[in-house]
């Protein structure tokens, strides 16, 4: 009875520390994955910002600078109406 019964704990006992080490990996895992999307994104923000910056800067140099002002002035029948943007 009573080895059947040491049995019965060590069995219940490798049950739940075979379920602790398997969600302790999950979380690891987890974790780590949220953490490399959010470097990789930092990194891809960066690099967008800085293509947006040599595009704007071409436009500019190109006499196309109207296309990245947000601060646009229509003419209209020789009324000036001013509309601006918020960024």
């Amino acid at each position: 009875m009573k080895n059947e019964e040491k049995m019965n704990r060590n069995k219940k006992e490798m049950k739940l520390e075979r379920k602790l080490l398997l969600i302790g990996i999950i979380l690891i895992s987890i974790i780590s994955l949220i953490f490399l999307v959010s470097a990789l994104t930092s990194d891809e923000r960066q690099s967008l910002n800085d293509e947006l910056n040599n595009l704007t800067d071409y436009l500019t140099n190109n006499n196309y600078g109207w296309l990245t002002d947000y601060n646009l002035r229509l003419q209209l029948n020789g009324n000036v109406y001013k509309m601006q943007t918020t960024v």
